[in-house]
């Protein structure tokens, strides 16, 4: 429980709230600022959303999971910088977030700081073996580095907790190609096509993948 880990006395003790937050669902706290800030996140209003943030940070500047929706929102801007430094503060402020050492890793790759974002990924992963994410980010850190070993062990441990996420997939049969073994990765963009039925982009790329396979 998030917040219970916090000893957060603000009225904001809903972890399920920042759950529903995360997946997307529609929140309803009664605190409007909260509220309003997380729905126009989950449509897609991140501006909206930063001003909601904003909001609450006045009233309790030391929030960890408030300063974390400014981390993600920022990222969903494309400001790198900005989300770097509310993951810091997050961190700073609850050193055993999960989710924020996962994002957090994601924005230094980004930067080009592949160690600093293992050693972010690992400590996500020691709060949480079970985050099919930071599998998934440290499977992909592999695969860059040639590396199709250990990236097709922390990518099968990624679909076994997100057994129905068409990315993991896709990532998973490259490595096995990288790692000679053609049928299983042709197995597993024949799945990508089937459940990324939402995201076309990724759907042709399976397939172009097993196109170039079969010349």
């Amino acid at each position: 429980d998030l917040y219970k880990q916090q000893g957060d006395k603000t009225g904001l003790k809903r972890a399920q709230e920042m759950q529903n937050l995360w997946s997307g669902k529609e929140v309803s706290t009664p605190d409007k600022d909260f509220r309003d800030a997380a729905n126009a996140f989950n449509q897609g209003n991140y501006k909206d959303a930063l001003k909601g943030w904003e909001n609450l940070l006045k009233k309790d500047p030391n929030n960890a999971a408030v300063n974390y929706n400014m981390a993600i929102t920022y990222a969903k801007l494309g400001n790198k910088e900005s989300a770097g430094q509310y993951f810091e503060k997050t961190l700073q402020l609850n050193p055993n977030m999960a989710e924020a050492h996962d994002g957090y890793s994601r924005i230094l790759l980004e930067q080009g700081k592949t160690q600093e974002a293992l050693q972010h990924i690992d400590k996500s992963l020691q709060i949480n073996p079970q985050n099919p994410n930071a599998y998934m980010t440290r499977g992909v850190i592999y695969l860059q580095n040639n590396d199709p070993s250990n990236a097709i062990t922390d990518l099968s441990k990624a679909i076994s907790y997100d057994n129905e996420n068409p990315v993991l997939y896709y990532y998973l049969g490259l490595a096995q190609g990288m790692n000679n073994n053609p049928s299983a990765a042709f197995e597993n963009m024949q799945k990508v096509k089937v459940l990324a039925k939402d995201n076309p982009e990724l759907a042709a790329a399976a397939q172009q993948y097993i196109d170039s396979a079969k010349q």
